[in-house]
């Protein structure tokens, strides 16, 4: 019997479905674009994006955001590029000398500590974050950054960041530029680039009219993404499906 899966892994791994499969669910166009050049019909290939995370907002407090801070959240590593957002800071310091910096997620953080200069304009948070704090730290920040030097699929962060009305600040990786689109739900720019990042965080929190569209946008995002919605998408396919093997 044919199935219809969700691509959770490497291609490599999922081959032996891939082939059972009349149809298959990414969650990003970069995704389709992988299989597509693996050999894959582009017919057989639905892009359904994630659900948001509004469920945090279950935990959500009276928490106001404060002037001038932004948020990294999510796991420290290799790729998530926090070496060129406390590059950045500096730069934007210059503009915005209350400028904070909210670093929050677990992973190896020591190698980077070494580069913060000035503490005062950073808040770290090098633990694994629970449920309850994640709404207050995305709650207190006025953007989101992902300074991210590589990427791949779904970005999780980017959900909460629209669930909360929170604009972002992504890098022209993977399948990121896709999910924020330039000007409707934040900012694009180069990876491995403080100089932009700093032009980008400036130019977002100077804005004000800038950045309440882009926060509607982002709640709107939410919205469309609700996990009614998503199910909805989901039983479209599983219909198309069926209805071609009846014929």
């Amino acid at each position: 019997t044919k199935n219809i899966y969700g691509i959770l892994a490497s291609f490599t791994e999922f081959t032996k479905w891939i082939v059972k499969s009349d149809v298959i669910i990414v969650h990003t166009k970069q995704d389709k674009e992988t299989l597509v050049k693996k050999g894959v019909n582009p017919k057989d290939i639905a892009v359904i994006p994630h659900g948001s995370y509004t469920f945090f907002k279950n935990y959500a407090k009276n928490v106001n955001s404060e002037d001038n801070s932004i948020l990294y959240f999510g796991y420290i590593g290799e790729n998530k590029g926090i070496e060129y957002l406390i590059k950045a800071i500096p730069i934007v310091s210059q503009v915005i000398p209350d400028i904070k910096a909210i670093i929050a997620g677990e992973g190896k953080f020591s190698k980077y500590s070494k580069l913060i200069e000035d503490c005062s304009k950073f808040e770290i948070y090098n633990k694994f974050i629970p449920n309850e704090k994640v709404p207050e730290l995305f709650q207190q920040a006025k953007i989101v950054v992902l300074p991210y030097t590589y990427h791949r699929g779904h970005s999780g962060v980017l959900n909460i960041a629209f669930a909360f009305g929170k604009p972002a600040i992504v890098t022209n990786v993977g399948s990121l530029p896709e999910m924020v689109e330039y000007g409707k739900l934040g900012l694009i720019v180069p990876p491995k680039n403080p100089e932009a990042l700093a032009e980008a965080i400036i130019k977002l929190l100077k804005d004000d009219e800038l950045r309440k569209k882009i926060s509607r946008n982002a709640l709107k995002r939410a919205e469309e993404l609700s996990w009614d919605n998503i199910a909805k998408m989901h039983m479209k396919v599983y219909e198309e499906v069926i209805a071609e093997r009846k014929q």
